[in-house]
């Protein structure tokens, strides 16, 4: 009777053993920057907590859906984890580092597939399966003579494809789904910058000068009527331009910038209103009697701005804009009492303008 007890007792140990090796079914669907780890070193750092993570497309299978988006302060992540037949739950960290915010994600993920998950792992710098060297950032390549080894050596292990990461059974994933943006607006993102414009506003002559750019956006991943806002503060003049023109325009302008469309992540293409507003100076040079006058003047129309990210938080910013002056103004130079006076400054109608700077956001 003992031995029958013994023998049942080491057959429910070893099932249990079993169970907790036992692989589990994972879909993972990832989103994220340009700037932070790939997918790939997503699933590398949860394989480091647990092995019982087996890539599938399996519909009854585990599913994972990271999403991680810039803030203010740095990044924010969410991971929904989903099953069918047990309710949904989301967990969201945030960190000043991307890839903080993916090991917190990873280890929350690795715990609910294996309760008993590794709680400690090699940092990201010092774990090799995370990254081998060279690897560059958002790249998950692997030439083709390293993957028919590595599949070999290390059939649990992942390989690219055509259509995204495979499963384990070399069974093609579903391309990944974005997760449909934050209606609360998600993180303020603010930035400043200096810049340098040309403009086209005022016949015959450009005028150059420069600025300062200040914006503040919000970071939800919203395409239509996100928040986009831009203030845009020059000085423009023709003194380097104007030549043998008897006289030269300068003046001071803010240019409001609200932006309800939007395209694009790393480079990103918006579509704005434009309303401008100053301070217009004209003064006659190489004249007998040199005099100056100032007019105020305004300005709406549309503009295109883009910007490109450089780095956590520089950007590379321009844009073009188009505007239609509501009030013209013309400058003519004559004889005090001579009713014949020559034009020679005049509001274009439509007034095109470039600027191209460098912001800091925050």
């Amino acid at each position: 009777m003992r031995g029958t007890v013994l023998i049942a007792m080491c057959a429910l140990l070893c099932t249990s053993r079993a169970s907790a090796q036992e692989p589990v079914p994972v879909a993972v669907f990832y989103s994220a920057p340009s700037s932070c780890p790939t997918q790939g070193r997503f699933v590398a750092r949860l394989r480091m907590h647990t092995q019982r993570v087996q890539l599938s497309s399996d519909p009854d299978g585990l599913t994972l859906q990271v999403a991680i988006v810039r803030t203010s302060e740095g990044y924010s992540g969410t991971l929904g984890v989903a099953q069918h037949g047990r309710p949904p739950g989301t967990r969201t960290f945030e960190a000043a580092d991307c890839a903080d915010v993916v090991s917190a994600l990873a280890l929350s993920a690795a715990l609910s597939i294996d309760p008993d998950a590794n709680l400690t792992v090699a940092p990201e710098n010092e774990a090799g399966s995370l990254a081998e060297p060279g690897e560059p950032m958002g790249s998950e390549a692997t030439p083709e003579s390293e993957r028919g080894a590595e599949s070999e050596a290390n059939p649990s292990k992942t390989s690219p494809s055509k259509t995204g990461i495979e499963t384990d059974h070399g069974e093609p994933l579903p391309p990944p789904i974005e997760p449909p943006p934050t209606q609360g607006g998600g993180g303020t993102l603010w930035s400043i910058g200096p810049a340098l414009s040309v403009s086209f506003a005022f016949e015959p002559k450009a005028a150059i000068g420069g600025g300062l750019v200040t914006a503040v956006r919000d970071t939800s991943g919203r395409n239509l009527f996100p928040l986009e806002l831009a203030l845009r503060l020059e000085y423009l003049s023709t003194r380097l331009t104007h030549g043998d023109d008897p006289l030269v325009l300068d003046w001071w302008s803010a240019n409001l910038l609200a932006c309800p469309l939007r395209a694009g992540e790393g480079l990103t293409v918006l579509l704005c209103g434009v309303g401008q507003a100053g301070l217009l100076q004209a003064e006659g040079v190489d004249v007998e009697q040199p005099e100056s006058v100032s007019r105020g003047f305004f300005s709406v129309g549309l503009g295109l701005w883009a910007r490109q990210r450089l780095g956590d938080h520089w950007e590379l910013s321009a844009a073009a804009d188009f505007k239609v002056p509501l009030v013209d103004r013309s400058f003519a130079l004559g004889a005090e009492e001579s009713p014949d006076l020559d034009e020679v400054a005049s509001s274009r109608p439509i007034g095109v303008s470039a600027t191209l700077g460098a912001v800091y956001g925050f």
